[in-house]
């Protein structure tokens, strides 16, 4: 699967979503590329390292807890009273846009903002405006 669901059971739980990209797959990207890309569109999906720069210790890389490595990360979304179906199936809408981007890209998000690689943040095959038709555009 694409994702880990990081789950604490079924009883006493928060109205929260918390998973991270499957580190199996060894993709070129991660959660906190994933909340950015996110972003772009106006999502707020928080990402998370889950290690911490430990300045008594020379400002190196710790881990924050002892079961995965200090690089490490993860997302969660909150689902708040007015989360609506409509709502769920747009945010699932866009992670697909989303990843379907991330995993076309070479160096993940940080391609997109990179000068030798021109990419499109929303790509239109064929799509009218207006009367207008429009082909994909780089920027």
């Amino acid at each position: 699967p694409r994702f880990q669901v990081l789950d604490g059971g079924d009883t006493c739980t928060l109205p929260v979503v918390a998973a991270r990209i499957n580190p199996d797959l060894k993709l070129h990207y991660d959660d906190i590329d994933l909340q950015h890309a996110l972003s772009e569109s106006h999502w707020y999906v928080s990402g998370y390292s889950l290690g911490f720069e430990n300045f008594n210790n020379g400002g190196a890389m710790e881990n924050l807890v002892s079961d995965v490595p200090a690089e490490t990360t993860m997302f969660r979304i909150v689902c708040k009273s007015n989360l609506t179906m409509s709502l769920a199936e747009q945010l699932i809408d866009h992670f697909n846009e989303v990843l379907e981007v991330l995993d076309s890209l070479p160096a993940g998000y940080n391609a997109m903002k990179s000068n030798h690689l021109k990419v499109t943040r929303v790509s239109f095959a064929r799509a009218s405006f207006g009367g207008l038709s429009f082909a994909k555009v780089n920027m």
